[in-house]
């Protein structure tokens, strides 16, 4: 959407990220405000890049954990992606 400069588009996505998707990774709200201040979109690019490693990282780790030890893995796989460090 940035690189189209879909404008609507992106207001409109941002519109409803709410819940849980926003508790998850807070920083988007800060680089959509920076967005819509003028940054030319700066702070979004930077903060999906860095998102896009962060949760590709943590649903590797939360496949390992099920690969090694299956079902039984669901308690630390929980926790994982319920820790404040899968907060982004």
């Amino acid at each position: 959407m940035l690189e189209l400069d879909a404008t609507g588009y992106i207001h409109f996505w941002f519109s409803n990220l709410e819940g849980v998707r926003a508790e998850l990774f807070p920083r988007l709200t800060r680089a959509y405000a920076s967005w819509h201040a003028g940054d030319g979109g700066q702070a979004l690019t930077q903060v999906l890049s860095s998102g896009r490693s962060h949760w590709l990282d943590l649903g590797h780790k939360a496949l390992r954990l099920f690969a090694h030890r299956g079902t039984a893995a669901t308690p630390e796989i929980r926790r994982l992606l319920e820790s404040a460090a899968a907060r982004l």
